[in-house]
């Protein structure tokens, strides 16, 4: 019996290391409210220096979180409450949201082409970092699509939501932006699920746009970005 409940417990390892060090991490943030505390951010660290202290391959830790991995297509089909309260919003204000999101989509795509040229950086490199901007499942296809490295995209699409929840809000209150439709759309285009999830805690309307957003920033970049790449390159 003891052994068997040792096999029911190991798949569990992921999911209970990554509950319990949020837990951990979100208690860090709201005590100090430093942005570079942020839970995402955190939790990261200490779940990556775990494994590599305690020398665990990423497979084993995945066989238990893969329930959270999956429960983020649940989520994600959730932020269509926020959407449906806030639809008279959404409706007054499309122009403002698809403009803002394709200004998003390609300054995104050709900050990161210019920046790769100033410091010298491969193409194939470069062509891994210019989906950076939209979630996890797009960018991985748009990088496949173009040539890029997968495994690169997807750490560098991770950066960029934690870096954008976590410096955002700041950047739009020294910018002077105050109208919840910008902030929204602001943080939902340049940081995806963690800007919806930073603008969720301003309120609806900012989860809302923020929301509507990451969708239109996936369907736009992936017709955006593939077009960047034959001009640039």
């Amino acid at each position: 019996m003891k052994d068997f409940s040792l096999e029911m417990l190991l798949p569990l390892f992921g999911l209970l290391l990554c509950l319990l060090t949020y837990l951990i991490a979100m208690s860090l943030y709201r005590k100090t409210g430093w942005m570079i505390a942020h839970p995402l951010l955190v939790s990261s660290g200490i779940i990556i220096g775990i494994l590599q202290l305690a020398d665990l391959s990423y497979e084993f830790f995945y066989s238990g979180a893969r329930l959270l991995n999956w429960l983020v297509g649940p989520a994600t089909v959730a932020l269509a409450v926020p959407l449906y309260r806030q639809r008279q919003s959404l409706f007054s204000n499309w122009r403002a949201v698809l403009c803002g999101v394709i200004s998003g989509s390609v300054s995104g795509s050709f900050a990161v082409w210019s920046f790769s040229q100033i410091i010298g950086l491969s193409d194939i490199i470069t062509l891994s970092l210019m989906p950076k901007s939209v979630t996890i499942p797009i960018a991985l296809g748009i990088s496949g699509s173009i040539g890029g490295i997968q495994s690169l995209t997807i750490c560098v699409t991770i950066i960029t939501g934690i870096f954008g929840a976590m410096v955002g809000p700041a950047v739009l209150n020294l910018s002077n932006v105050k109208h919840d439709v910008s902030r929204g759309i602001a943080l939902g285009t340049a940081s995806h699920g963690a800007g919806v999830q930073r603008a969720l805690q301003e309120n609806q309307i900012q989860g809302a746009m923020a929301g509507l957003s990451v969708g239109l920033m996936g369907m736009v970049s992936a017709i955006i970005v593939p077009v960047l790449i034959l001009l640039l390159f």
